[in-house]
């Protein structure tokens, strides 16, 4: 995983994020996980919203939720397919 700047890429083998930071709006792409449960996490690990993904990419849109740092939590069928990514929105 890269380091975090502004609109820069989120990388891992199974999930890509972008653009992070962001202003509550950014991509979600997943590859190798045909239907996936994603989940948005506050910092104290509470549940924002939950969702399934089945077509390997999806638009998100968290600009009802404040500023701050946010965990996408991706759980697939396979530990492969187990991914926790962050995401910042300004």
């Amino acid at each position: 995983v890269g380091s975090i700047g502004l609109d820069k890429v989120i990388q891992h083998p199974v999930m890509t994020l972008y653009p992070n930071p962001n202003d509550g709006n950014f991509f979600l792409i997943l590859r190798f996980c045909p239907c996936c449960e994603v989940k948005v996490l506050s910092l104290l690990g509470q549940v924002l919203e939950q969702t399934i993904i089945c077509q390997g990419s999806m638009a998100m849109d968290l600009s009802k939720h404040p500023s701050g740092l946010y965990f996408i939590k991706v759980n697939g069928e396979v530990p492969e397919q187990q991914i926790t990514g962050k995401i910042i929105i300004k």
